[in-house]
């Protein structure tokens, strides 16, 4: 028992557990039948972990400057017992404290998939693999436009999109 956290899905095996100690900017947990509790650090609100048990993804308060000052950007990271927590590249701008955040990874963490922030006006479902780097995935919703009912005007209305899951393969993303 681990008092006052929020788990994530365990390993394939159930024999690891990511998790946050709080819902906001909390560090890292990794339980392991054998060893029980490690804290991790790190600074995130959700954690995932790799189907084999050997890599936790989650985010890092990164200080950035922004448009609208210095902030502490929230960033897609990984953590593994040999490197530690480790930032995944990117260019994006992301807006104010939010730039990626990581929502699952595959069975061997070599693919990670989440939602980025390329600038304040909309977001993206991302996945990353050493090998490709940070990709945005297109919308289904890309360049729909709106008409408004009262003027007949139209506005772009895409909307947003987030990666929740990723298949053990890392070949079929979920939005």
């Amino acid at each position: 028992h681990i008092p006052y956290v929020l788990g994530a899905n365990p390993s394939d095996n159930g024999q690891r557990i990511a998790g946050v100690y709080g819902n906001w900017r909390s560090p890292f947990w990794l339980w392991d039948k054998k060893s029980g509790t490690t804290y991790l650090g790190g600074e995130g609100f959700i954690a995932a972990i790799s189907g084999n048990g050997r890599v936790v993804g989650g985010s890092l308060a990164v200080e950035t400057e922004t448009e609208y000052g210095p902030v502490p950007q929230q960033r897609a990271a990984l953590w593994t017992k040999e490197r530690g927590w480790w930032v995944i590249p990117s260019d994006l701008a992301g807006c104010d404290i939010f730039q990626t955040t990581l929502f699952d990874l595959s069975t061997d963490g070599s693919t990670a998939v989440g939602l980025a922030f390329p600038d304040c006006r909309d977001s993206y479902a991302f996945t990353w693999n050493a090998r490709s780097g940070l990709r945005l995935l297109s919308k289904a919703s890309e360049g729909r436009q709106c008409e408004d009912p009262w003027s007949g005007e139209t506005y772009d209305c895409e909307g947003n999109a987030r990666a929740n899951g990723v298949s053990g393969t890392g070949a079929v993303i979920v939005t």
